[in-house]
């Protein structure tokens, strides 16, 4: 063969070999440059080539600097979470009477004791025979108790005197009997708030005792609490309820009145007989106390659903003679207790994302 044909096939073969070789570039980091700081800053070093140790040690001191801020921030806000929803727990707990292991039972509460000498005096009544140390508390607050009688009757006297849930009911009297011929009944603006649950139950028994008796109703301490047994306890509505006539479609087991009727049944509810005012608490005392109590629930209408829609609960007003607070008491235990109405934290209509915008009242008469 010729050595210039020679000479070519050469060539071509090596040219051929030189395209089969994978071609090699420098190609720069794919992170951002952020991430490219973290890792020593600017600075490129070669495959397999160790880096300098300082420069190690400062990548290391600009990445601990750049990320504790964030995770405090992240762990500052997961604590507040945490606490908030630990507090809501908490609050939701309490509703219910639920203490943990550090429970005790509420007669045997010497702070719970006091505090209902403190609502009693509050509301203008006489309290209970104390203790030593209960009457030293009960002189220390006397100067902050007068301060709030006084307030409490300028109040009464400008027609401000009920919490919010019951001036929203009694503007809705006034709205809904307007055209019937008698005097719209008022809610009274004396009354023995039950703020904290537990209350009714201690109410519920005289000082001191395990036992009273109304012509209505007995009640009795047994060891898993207080029994209370009414005279008639009836397991049907049937003939009991009235219903006011001009609403929704009412069943064939209700009464059907008209305004004027129901008006005047709730006008006679809150003028109840003496007697039947006594608080069982004081009823062994000379001067026992007469008044109304009362009670703020919170029923659950409408659970959490995350991402969709947030709870909702209505708002239920109960107010019942003194003589009757053991009613409190039952359903207390059933549906918690919604705190201080008076409160504006706990005005349902300032958190109408969480009220499901129905407002009700419960009045029990003898």
């Amino acid at each position: 063969m010729h050595w210039a044909t020679i000479y070519c096939c050469v060539v071509a073969i090596v040219g051929v070999l030189a395209l089969a070789q994978p071609t090699f570039a420098v190609v720069g980091p794919t992170q951002p440059a952020a991430f490219t700081r973290l890792r020593g800053g600017d600075a490129q070093y070669k495959f397999g080539a160790a880096q300098p140790k300082g420069n190690r040690k400062n990548a290391f001191q600009i990445a601990r600097s750049s990320s504790v801020q964030g995770f405090e921030e992240l762990g500052a806000k997961k604590d507040e979470e945490e606490s908030h929803h630990a507090k809501e727990r908490n609050k939701k707990m309490n509703k219910i009477g639920y203490k943990g292991e550090q429970a005790i039972e509420a007669a045997e509460d010497p702070l719970l004791m006091a505090y209902v000498n403190l609502k009693l005096t509050a509301c203008g009544a006489s309290p209970v025979e104390a203790s030593e140390k209960e009457a030293h508390f009960m002189r220390l607050v006397e100067p902050i108790l007068k301060e709030y009688q006084e307030q409490q009757h300028l109040l009464i006297d400008r027609g401000m005197s009920l919490c919010p849930a019951d001036h929203r009911i009694q503007n809705w009297l006034e709205d809904y009997l307007h055209d019937v011929d008698v005097a719209v009944p008022q809610l009274p603006v004396r009354q023995l708030k039950l703020d904290r649950h537990g209350l009714s139950r201690v109410l519920s028994l005289p000082k001191g005792k395990d036992v009273h008796e109304t012509a209505i109703c007995k009640s009795y301490r047994v060891a898993q609490g207080v029994v209370h047994n009414p005279k008639n306890d009836k397991r049907t509505t049937q003939g009991v309820f009235h219903v006011v006539e001009g609403g929704l479609p009412i069943s064939g087991d209700k009464k059907v009145v008209p305004k004027i009727t129901f008006a005047k049944m709730l006008d006679l509810a809150l003028h109840p007989p003496d007697d039947s005012m006594v608080l069982p608490y004081t009823a062994n005392q000379e001067d026992p106390t007469k008044i109304f109590t009362s009670l703020l629930l919170r029923p659950l209408a409408c659970p959490e659903v995350q991402g969709f829609i947030e709870e909702k609960t209505s708002e239920v007003r109960f107010i019942v003679p003194g003589s009757m607070v053991c009613n409190l008491d039952f359903v207390e235990s059933i549906f918690g207790n919604g705190d201080n109405p008076d409160l504006a934290e706990n005005d349902a209509a300032l958190d109408p994302q969480h009220w499901s915008g129905c407002a009700g009242l419960v009045v029990l008469a003898p």
